[in-house]
């Protein structure tokens, strides 16, 4: 009698983040010992190794897609003894977020300096982006265009400010990433200066003569 293949044990849908092992479960009446083999209606799954003697499948990296397999277990010493299973693996693609590659922690600058930064962000899928500061100090701006994040800083500026960037996906906007960089304004201890001297110039030798500093 030939083999029976009474299931494929595995998952029929998995998504491309998931790894995948599917085994042939035969028996043979006989207790002969099988092979087994698989053979792919296109598209093949690029990058699955089949074991032909365990009758394993394994698929560390899935490409999303709908893969039909015919598996097959056999008398290793009489292969014309075999039974057949067809199977259907569906692999379903997972929308990744947005990740901001170069804007988190802290950045500091000294008072009446300009602060500039220009972000980053990545998209596995390669999706279009749209970039925005959704929250950030008075006088601040951001250009969507250029990711050109840019505040004149001035003396009452003195202290920590949060700044927040948001990258989403442009075609859906739900899917996002934000990052918050706290921004410390540094107070410079400036020296005093000098405006004037209030007093007369010229004086007799007969006067008496004051003069003020004013700052």
């Amino acid at each position: 009698e030939p083999p029976d293949i009474t299931a494929i044990s595995g998952p029929d849908t998995v998504t491309e983040d998931e790894s995948i092992n599917l085994q042939v479960v035969a028996v043979d009446s006989n207790n002969n010992p099988l092979s087994y083999s698989v053979t792919y209606t296109a598209p093949d799954p690029s990058g699955a190794i089949f074991n032909a003697a365990t009758g394993v499948l394994a698929w560390n990296d899935p490409i999303p897609g709908i893969y039909r397999m015919t598996f097959r277990a056999y008398e290793t010493a009489t292969p014309s003894l075999n039974d057949t299973f067809e199977f259907t693996l569906t692999v379903l693609d997972v929308n990744h977020l947005p990740v901001i590659s170069n804007v988190s922690g802290s950045r500091s600058v000294n008072e009446g300096s300009t602060f500039i930064l220009s972000i980053s962000a990545t998209d596995s899928a390669g999706d279009a982006l749209t970039y925005a500061m959704t929250d950030g100090p008075q006088g601040a701006t951001f250009d969507p265009a250029t990711r050109r994040f840019e505040w004149h800083t001035g003396e009452a500026d003195d202290g920590e400010h949060l700044v927040v960037f948001r990258v989403s996906e442009t075609n859906l906007p739900g899917q996002f990433d934000e990052e918050t960089v706290t921004l410390t304004v540094n107070e410079i201890n400036e020296p005093p200066q000098i405006t004037g001297v209030d007093g007369p110039a010229t004086a007799t030798e007969d006067d008496s003569i004051t003069l003020t500093v004013e700052t």
